[in-house]
């Protein structure tokens, strides 16, 4: 696996931000909070891929290889505290 940078960074096109926006407020919660809510729910719907669970592991094996660059501490805590679902609002 040749080594890769991962650019961490949220683009997204006007429309679907506004989109995102709107939909935030009808659910009373604030964008990262949707975000995340939505986020959760697509990786928990890959997960129940074997194939995508295969893969992840490569990914972590050619991480502590340092072949590929990203986050090491996945558990680490929102600074905010935003990164929470809340699971009654969504």
């Amino acid at each position: 696996m040749r080594r890769r940078a991962v650019q961490y960074c949220l683009r997204l096109p006007e429309a679907l931000y506004r989109d995102s926006v709107d939909l935030a407020l009808v659910f009373d919660m604030s964008l990262n909070r949707f975000f995340t809510a939505a986020i959760e729910q697509f990786v928990a719907s890959q997960l129940t891929k074997e194939s995508t669970r295969r893969a992840i592991e490569r990914v972590r094996e050619a991480r502590s290889a340092g072949l590929v660059n990203g986050p090491v501490d996945a558990e680490a805590e929102p600074a905010d505290g935003d990164g929470e679902l809340d699971r009654e609002s969504a």
